[in-house]
């Protein structure tokens, strides 16, 4: 397993074909196969596959029952893994996810606190929809840091689209600062991520079956 990090001030941005073996796609899909919801997710060393834990939600945010989530790189979108369970967690949108899919390459979690005006780069696979669509990485600052409830959240000049949650924002070493949830439509913590650090609070979590 290849552990992957590098300085935004060099060329993360520019590193697609590397960065994008560490992000998946995740989709739901309804009884009929349709596929009616999409995130994102990546896989973290010495932790797994993590995301947003709304992605999961049934029915989920366009009001469509799901039926299977499914998880895959937008290199190889035929080769689908299916998400058997999630964590939840009462007031932590945030989860791991249980599936059989490979590790190749994670991504490293970072040791130092973000602070306002960090430069970032948030990643992931905004309103995915075909082989044409390739691996977004939008570079950003943190403007605020704030808690809400207990749970620290990093606020960006990102905007974040449909499709994001559940995408890892990364420091200037290439690590993941935040998990991206929400968009600039959300009135306390518009275009935001939950601080990573907070995946010590998922110990206590129920895994909860999809498959």
């Amino acid at each position: 397993m290849v552990k992957y990090g590098i300085p935004v001030a060099a060329d993360l941005v520019h590193k697609h074909e590397i960065l994008a073996e560490a992000i998946w796609i995740v989709v739901g899909k309804d009884a009929t196969g349709t596929e009616v919801t999409q995130g994102t997710a990546f896989s973290l060393s010495g932790v797994g596959i993590v995301s947003a834990r709304h992605i999961f939600n049934n029915p989920c945010s366009n009001g469509y029952q799901v039926h299977t989530w499914e998880l895959f790189k937008s290199s190889a979108p035929a080769k689908r893994f299916a998400v058997s369970a999630v964590l939840d967690h009462t007031a932590l949108d945030l989860t791991i996810i249980e599936s059989a899919a490979p590790h190749s390459i994670s991504l490293e979690r970072a040791t130092t606190p973000p602070t306002a005006r960090d430069p970032l780069v948030l990643v992931g696979y905004p309103q995915w929809n075909s082989l044409g669509d390739h691996l977004a990485a939008a570079p950003c600052y943190a403007i605020q840091l704030k808690t809400v409830s207990g749970v620290r959240f990093v606020l960006t000049t990102a905007s974040l689209r449909e499709g994001n949650s559940g995408g890892p924002m990364l420091d200037r070493n290439g690590h993941v600062i935040a998990v991206a949830v929400y968009d600039g439509s959300n009135v306390s913590t518009p275009n935001s991520g939950i601080d990573i650090s907070h995946l010590t609070d998922l110990s206590g979590a129920t895994a909860r079956n999809l498959g």
